[in-house]
């Protein structure tokens, strides 16, 4: 068929044919916009930045903003009259820290004794005081909405501090609760302060 007698064809054909095919361009194009944007879903892209701990032979997480840093076990003096789950208090650069036990807290399992065991400061501004890790796992940025409901996941007096549970099946913990568990704090007795402060 020569080129003049195609240009002919398209020429004759009826104008409803060009119309058609606008809309099927046209609804193509909406389609492809709809599915490109995001769902009311993924739209909030909340995500948490979390370091990853083993604790009673399990994985926990916590947000890294309320983490000061990692140490390793230093000598915890213990102060009678306080709670099991606050093994005694340490010192940080001259300040008297809390060292907590989490597992006796949130009634797990005690994990066996290794070196890769650490200390957690947690704290907003300054350290508040440190949490016992068996061992120091990784750093992962979670999606919020892929953590899952807690009320499970623990039992007693623990359920409160857990913020949900994440498709890998570590517990995150709500760094924030726990800051403001009033259980985790006490008034050292005032000959365990620091020099600087008498």
């Amino acid at each position: 068929m020569k080129q003049t007698d195609r240009l002919r064809r398209v020429a004759a054909a009826p104008a409803g044919a060009a119309t058609a095919a606008a809309e099927t361009a046209r609804v193509l194009q909406e389609r492809a916009r709809l599915l490109a944007r995001p769902s009311e879903r993924d739209r909030t892209g909340e995500t948490l930045s979390v370091l990853a701990f083993t604790l009673g032979g399990e994985r926990y997480a916590l947000e890294t903003r309320h983490l000061r840093e990692i140490l390793r076990p230093t000598p915890v003096a213990p102060v009678p009259g306080l709670p099991e789950y606050v093994l005694g208090v340490t010192s940080l650069r001259g300040e008297i820290l809390a060292v907590v036990d989490l597992r006796i807290l949130l009634g797990l399992p005690a994990g066996p004794a290794s070196d890769r065991a650490r200390l957690i400061v947690l704290g907003d501004r300054f350290a508040e005081f440190a949490i016992v890790a068996e061992a120091i796992e990784e750093a992962a940025v979670i999606p919020v909405r892929d953590l899952t409901a807690s009320s499970a996941a623990l039992w007693g007096t623990g359920r409160e501090v857990v913020r949900g549970i994440t498709p890998q099946a570590w517990i995150v913990l709500d760094a924030s609760a726990l800051l403001s568990d009033r259980r985790l704090f006490f008034d050292p007795p005032h000959d365990l302060e620091p020099e600087d402060r008498r």
